[in-house]
């Protein structure tokens, strides 16, 4: 069956040149405060080390997720998933490199699929390879007629949504039962990616109660996923500092990229976008600082955190949990985001126990209530 392919203007779509104010969160990013003042939202900071021996050693955790009371650690740069339990202590990992059944050659992110409660591990080569939450090997689906995927999305036990950085297209929605593509979509000229390096890093898929939203770094909107398609949820509004992708100047080289942002207060290159059913938090960059903005849905209030080089602040790459935020870092990293008297006794000398040797390590903020 041919791939059926559906043109949408996702070009114009995304931050064409105006705000859809009837969908606008309103930010004033001239109203900014001290980062560490981040610390006024929660009420305990907690540290969760994570076993250091030889067979749990991480080199770059890539993305975490937790699940069943385990946290599921993809290091990219070993091509392997490490599991730890709500302790941080190691359970296994799955590290199958090679050419037989169940091994693979590259990985570029993972999903726990809810549906059928398996493992899957995505190759930028357009393979899943499904291994049961035991870490047993059961099959590899192959994704025909696609070349370099970076990111997927797990919609449905039918549907998968995958993001290809570098195609005309970047989204590939397919079909599990029907073995096919169902719609090629979301264009984006590739300069925007290669010479403009409007990229961030991570996957534009976020997870949000039932719903899968989706961003993109360069552009103020942010989407959620329904019937294989986007549909936007909501836009940020920063007045002078938008930034629209369709004004940006065609086909230049990386240099010219690189000093039109340069001499630009724009608002843009969006690091992260989460949210829950209180906060949305998302960070940015303008006038060359990094900017963190916590918004509370209930009384549409906002924080503006300057991030400032050396000091405590916002932590980065959050991720939600039931009572808070949830990030990773490394010994060097530690003290940017924590220090001992934050913590109690207890996670003061966990604090105090770790060194240049060990496993990075898990933070958990919890909100006040």
């Amino acid at each position: 069956m041919k791939n059926i392919v559906i043109p949408i203007l996702c070009f114009l779509l995304l931050s064409c040149s105006k705000i859809d104010n009837s969908k606008s969160i309103n930010i004033d990013l001239d109203n900014k405060i001290d980062g560490t003042a981040f610390l006024n939202y929660f009420k305990k900071i907690e540290i969760v080390p994570l076993e250091t021996n030889e067979l749990s050693l991480i080199k770059k955790i890539t993305k975490i997720l937790y699940y069943n009371n385990l946290y599921y650690i993809f290091d990219e740069d070993q091509k392997c998933l490490l599991i730890f339990d709500s302790d941080g202590k190691f359970k296994f990992k799955i590290n199958h490199i090679g050419d037989g059944p169940g091994e693979y050659s590259d990985l570029c992110d993972f999903e726990i699929n809810k549906f059928t409660n398996n493992i899957e591990l995505l190759s930028p080569y357009g393979k899943i390879y499904i291994y049961d939450l035991s870490g047993i090997y059961k099959e590899t689906i192959k994704i025909e007629n696609t070349r370099a995927i970076h990111y997927f999305k797990i919609l449905s036990k039918d549907i998968i949504v995958f993001y290809a950085l570098f195609e005309k297209d970047r989204l590939i929605f397919y079909s599990r039962d029907k073995k096919t593509i169902l719609k090629n979509t979301h264009n984006i000229p590739i300069y925007v990616s290669r010479e403009a390096g409007l990229n961030n890093g991570i996957s534009p898929f976020v997870s949000s109660n039932d719903c899968v939203n989706f961003f993109e770094p360069f552009s103020n909107e942010v989407y959620f996923l329904e019937n294989n398609n986007l549909k936007l949820k909501y836009n940020w509004n920063f007045g002078k500092y938008n930034f629209f992708i369709d004004k940006l100047p065609e086909n230049k080289t990386s240099d010219y990229y690189r000093n039109y942002f340069k001499n630009s207060d724009f608002a843009y290159m969006f690091f992260y976008n989460i949210e829950n059913e209180k906060f949305i938090i998302t960070s940015l960059i303008n006038k060359k600082n990094v900017l963190t903005i916590m918004y509370l849905k209930s009384d549409k209030t906002s924080s503006v955190f300057i991030h400032t080089k050396g000091q405590l602040n916002f932590p980065t790459s959050p991720q939600f949990f039931t009572e808070g935020i949830i990030i990773f870092a490394d010994f060097q990293s530690l003290k940017y985001y924590v220090k001992p008297e934050m913590l109690d006794e207890a996670n003061r000398k966990r604090l105090a126990e770790i060194g240049m040797e060990n496993n990075p390590v898990l933070i958990k903020y919890y909100f006040k209530n």
